[in-house]
């Protein structure tokens, strides 16, 4: 099947425009036989007014695809930006010398997830188009720009698709804490460190278990083995490498399923405190696996911001990479069940495990 090819352009009458076309039909309303003069001025003085307005653009059309022909070479955005912070979209294409009653704008409708925004630039009929926008939440916000050409009563428009893009990466803002996390080494040190892996028994003590001991701590692989209910103890004389293993966690859930916004504000607060936590664990090796992903990453490289920025809700992934005596902090809403099982399972390995939930929102929080 041959692919469909975009429409040059695309006319169409505004909500003024519709209502000013089907004036005419209170020329036929009986209750008007006795005064025709006002019903023609209003039946067919507004609407030859709405053809005027559409002879324009039709007029202009020729050298209106001429100039939107050239946009897409000319078009730039901020690479990056913070959130709430003003960012200056600036716009100053070739347009024709002489388009009598007719509105330029250049348009730009950014989207992340299932969060949309737009920004109308007028542009003038000399020098540059200028529009102050703020981008209200983090995310890579992909810009589809369009040409939008009006009339001088906005009865009609007419609107050319511009084939490109361009982004804008907001990350996260990191959130004031205060919670203990553990010391690690430096990254030269880490790397030197002896790893311990996961059969590394002879560092782990256990005895038998008693009721009332947390169950967190049973040792479920020998359970499976031979049937006997063995208690990991000790946990806290493992060596540790001096790596700190950093996991977000924010789970897709049927809750949230039908309410993508609710379930994006607390991957936004997971994401916040995870840059906070990673900023402050700045001199130690950290590696950190956000939801999505499949490998864990080092923080300190350049592509750290925009992977937190590029962040969708996920599917908790089954832990891989920590071993015992590793230092594990897995940051989760509270509501997440996910992380509560990801923190039981890396205790039962051996882990030393840090939980921290992100401070709630109050409704109504962009």
């Amino acid at each position: 099947m041959p692919e469909r090819r975009p429409r040059p352009f695309i006319l169409y009458p505004s909500l003024p425009g519709l209502l000013s076309l089907s004036l005419p039909l209170i020329l036929f309303h009986p209750g008007l036989n006795s005064s025709r003069i006002p019903a023609i001025i209003i039946g067919m003085g507004l609407p030859a007014l709405a053809l005027f307005s559409l002879a324009l653009l039709l007029l202009a059309l020729p050298a209106l695809l001429r100039s939107a022909g050239t946009l897409p070479h000319q078009l730039t955005l901020p690479a990056a930006g913070r959130i709430g912070e003003e960012l200056t979209l600036e716009s100053d294409p070739p347009r024709p010398a002489f388009l009598p009653g007719v509105r330029l704008f250049l348009c730009w409708s950014f989207r992340f997830g299932p969060f949309r925004q737009r920004a109308y630039i007028p542009l003038p009929p000399t020098g540059k188009g200028v529009l102050k926008m703020t981008l209200s939440r983090r995310g890579i916000w992909e810009g589809q720009p369009y040409y939008l050409a009006s009339d001088p009563f906005g009865l009609f428009a007419i609107r050319f698709p511009l084939p490109i893009s361009r982004r804008i990466i907001i990350p996260p803002e990191a959130t004031d804490f205060s919670a203990r996390l553990p010391q690690g080494k430096s990254a030269q040190a880490a790397h030197t460190a002896p790893r311990i892996n996961e059969h590394a028994e002879e560092h782990l003590e256990r005895r038998p278990y008693i009721p009332g001991d947390d169950p967190r701590r049973l040792d479920w692989k020998h359970y499976a083995r031979l049937g006997e209910l063995l208690v990991r103890v000790g946990e806290d004389a493992l060596p540790n490498r001096g790596r700190i293993w950093l996991l977000a966690v924010c789970s897709l859930d049927t809750i949230h399923k039908y309410f993508p916004r609710r379930q994006y504000r607390q991957l936004d607060s997971t994401l916040s405190l995870t840059r906070a936590a990673a900023q402050t664990l700045n001199d130690t090796e950290v590696l950190c696996l956000l939801p999505g992903e499949s490998t864990w990453q080092n923080t300190s490289t350049e592509n750290w911001l925009a992977r937190l920025s590029a962040t969708h809700p996920a599917p908790a992934a089954p832990l891989s990479g920590p071993g015992p005596g590793d230092s594990l902090v897995i940051i989760a809403p509270p509501s997440d069940t996910g992380g509560a099982y990801l923190a039981s399972e890396a205790r039962a390995l051996g882990c030393q495990v840090t939980y921290l939930h992100p401070p709630h929102r109050r409704r109504g929080t962009p």
